[in-house]
């Protein structure tokens, strides 16, 4: 049924008449948040009210949104409960039609009936959806983009991504599987700790997959807080070249870390991803003007709280690589190291990688 939901959405209409979708965005919303307070529902979920009506819409209305499972469970609550939410639905796929009417006046007839039919098919197949068993891909006749046709194939290959999400306030690293797929998007399920820094303005990545070395940037919204679900769109492939050598094993960090990088003009702070003897990557909220080739001093701390491995040193260093968003950057430094912090660092990699053997 939401494969049908989907379908639906790729009529012409939805792209040439955007605007009155637009204009009747608040209108709808608002229904559906007077309804669920007369209703007292949702009264448990992590999301407001506006997020889960406006998501909602979205999915219904707007042709690259995808609408998944998670989106209609407002309308699920309500059926447990034996609210009448079909004759309430009807009403709003009536009161959008009036007011498409009015938008369009006479010379808008074809259009008026055109989505009548629309409404009248997605509500039958909303209803029939609220009944319906777990969809994986709901889009699967729609051409997918890229990096969502990628995260298919790693569901498929029963392989996850190692999902980071950034904020002033840190770095949290998780291996995540992918839930769900549509065409524009796809649901992962993340940690608690990531799901806490969501709630604050983030910038996110998916970072190398551990075999291929792919990187992109992704926007994320929230789809279900209470089973840490989320919904990742703008997969974009980052441009980039191995940070570190190869000539030295490599471990993702599960700890607190902190480096500063510096040259005799700048000074930032960042948190550490990975680290090798050969160098180490990190991410900073901080947009500088290093450039490739560089030379910089960099300040590493580290501290593991479980085996009492801690480390702190000062490094000379050449900036590999930098990859950057809007308010999240990420650098590749190449480190060089004496023997006794290429110890050091071969000792943490060492346990970092036997934990992650463990799991």
């Amino acid at each position: 049924m939401l494969t049908e939901i989907n379908r639906i959405k790729q009529n012409p209409i939805f792209k040439s008449e955007t605007d009155f979708f637009i204009q009747y965005r608040s209108n709808f919303t608002q229904s559906i948040i007077d309804y669920l307070d007369d209703e007292n529902q949702c009264k448990c979920c992590l999301l407001d009210k506006n997020r889960i009506a406006e998501n909602f819409y979205d999915a219904l209305f707007y042709p690259k949104k995808d609408c998944f499972e998670k989106h209609l469970c407002w309308m699920k609550f309500s059926t447990k409960n034996d609210k009448n939410i079909g004759f309430f639905f009807s009403s709003l796929m009536y009161n959008l039609l009036e007011a498409f009417m009015e938008h369009k006046k006479a010379k808008g007839l074809k259009k008026s009936m055109d989505l009548i039919k629309i409404c009248a098919g997605l509500q039958k197949e909303i209803l029939s959806a609220l009944e319906s068993n777990y969809t994986f891909d709901v889009s699967p006749y729609l051409p997918k983009k890229d990096g969502i046709t990628y995260l298919h194939n790693m569901y498929r290959l029963e392989r996850g991504i190692r999902f980071i999400t950034h904020t002033d306030l840190g770095t949290c690293p998780h291996v995540a599987f992918v839930k769900q797929t549509g065409q524009y998007s796809a649901v992962v399920q993340i940690s608690d700790e990531q799901m806490t820094m969501m709630m604050s303005p983030h910038s996110s990545f998916i970072l190398k997959n551990s075999d291929d070395e792919k990187n992109f940037s992704v926007q994320t919204e929230i789809l279900c807080a209470e089973e840490n679900t989320i919904i990742i769109k703008e997969i974009k492939e980052l441009e980039t070249s191995p940070l570190l050598s190869r000539k030295y094993p490599r471990a993702a960090m599960v700890h607190a870390s902190l480096v500063h990088i510096a040259n005799e003009d700048e000074y930032i702070t960042g948190n550490m991803l990975d680290i090798s003897e050969g160098g180490m990557g990190i991410m900073s909220s901080t947009k500088s003007h290093f450039e490739k080739g560089q030379n910089i001093v960099a300040f590493l701390s580290y501290e593991d709280e479980k085996t009492g491995f801690k480390f702190s040193f000062e490094a000379n260093g050449i900036i590999t690589n930098i990859i950057g968003i809007e308010h999240v950057f990420r650098y590749g430094i190449q480190l060089s190291l004496n023997d006794e912090e290429k110890d050091i660092v071969h000792n943490l990699v060492d346990i970092l990688n036997g934990v992650e053997n463990e799991k």
